[in-house]
């Protein structure tokens, strides 16, 4: 009979494990920064166009129906208004009651009158992070925003920490946040009248 040979399975020893395991660490370290510098300004970028839209939605509504998007009919009674998405936390609560953005930009639920010819935002979305994109309306109310010199309205995303840090008066976005301000022009007389 033959000798049967014995074949001895080939292992990696401890050495060899701990250089391919080094490898892999090393290499990771130089991609994933990589990936996530370029993830960021995608983000932001996205949420910049969104508030590009809001903005510009807000200011059509306003120039159509002749009313501010703070309440029914135009009356002031929210302090801000969110779109879709999980509600961010706020530095400050805004003063005022919380009014849903799809109301005057994509439904007439709030007394658009004959003027409304919307959707004025096609695709409102929560924010890159999933998290409602917020109108700070107080400069919309009358004598409020004429005597707190406000700089406009302010539509913000929370950014990365989901928190809004940016106040009404302030004249940039606070923190991480993201923001535009829509300017206030006085409404125009010839659409407050007619009953709309």
């Amino acid at each position: 009979m033959p000798p049967i040979r014995l074949l001895r399975k080939r292992q990696f020893s401890l050495v060899e494990v701990v250089l391919v395991l080094a490898l892999v660490v090393s290499l990771s370290a130089l991609v994933v920064p990589g990936m996530t510098r370029s993830v960021i300004p995608d983000l932001e970028g996205r949420a910049a166009r969104q508030l590009s839209a809001i903005g510009k939605g807000l200011t059509r509504y306003r120039r159509e129906t002749g009313r501010n998007p703070c309440g029914f009919r135009g009356t002031p009674s929210y302090g801000w208004l969110h779109g879709p998405g999980r509600a961010p936390q706020f530095e400050q609560l805004p003063e005022g009651d919380a009014g849903n953005l799809a109301w005057f930009l994509q439904e007439n639920r709030m007394g658009g009158g004959r003027g409304w010819r919307g959707p004025y935002c096609d695709d409102l979305t929560a924010d890159p992070w999933g998290r409602q994109y917020v109108v700070l309306c107080q400069a919309l109310w009358p004598a409020e925003g004429r005597n707190l010199h406000l700089p406009g309205v302010w539509v913000l995303s929370a950014g990365a920490d989901g928190v809004i840090q940016t106040r009404p008066g302030d004249p940039v976005p606070v923190g991480d946040d993201l923001g535009i301000i829509v300017e206030v022009a006085p409404l125009e007389t010839s659409y407050l009248s007619g009953g709309r």
